[in-house]
């Protein structure tokens, strides 16, 4: 079993604890850091299904062939992967300029699509989503 608590937590919150139960071998602290690594890791992979599920609604295909359905899961991974990327970009540099992510036509369309109007000299990286 492997314990750790977080360190150096933001004031307005307890800090993360996790207990992982493991079957790997855990002989040094950075064994034990590597294995906390990995484990965080899961929730970006949970991200990104959750994306693919409810973001794409990938599991709403009616598609009949296996030729189409890989063109379509294709498509799926491409654009999930994209989303994602977005995602994590705007957790970690919340005043980020769209241009970091986004072509000049790609922010132009997504600002069509937001209802709330942003002058142009406030815009970030957050406001380029539809609502």
């Amino acid at each position: 079993m492997l314990h750790a608590t977080e360190r150096g937590t933001a004031h307005n919150r307890d800090p993360i604890e996790w207990k992982l139960i493991t079957d790997l071998p855990i002989t040094s602290r950075a064994a034990a850091i590597e294995k906390l690594h990995w484990y965080a890791m899961r929730w970006k992979i949970e991200t990104f299904h959750k994306i693919l599920k409810s973001g794409c609604r990938a599991e709403d295909s009616k598609l009949r062939t296996a030729e189409r359905l890989v063109n379509l899961l294709a498509m799926f991974c491409i654009l999930g992967w994209r989303i994602f990327w977005l995602t994590m970009l705007n957790r970690c540099t919340r005043h980020a300029p769209p241009t970091l992510a986004l072509t000049a036509l790609e922010v132009d369309l997504l600002s069509r699509l937001t209802p709330i109007q942003v002058p142009q000299r406030l815009v970030r990286l957050r406001h380029c989503k539809p609502h």
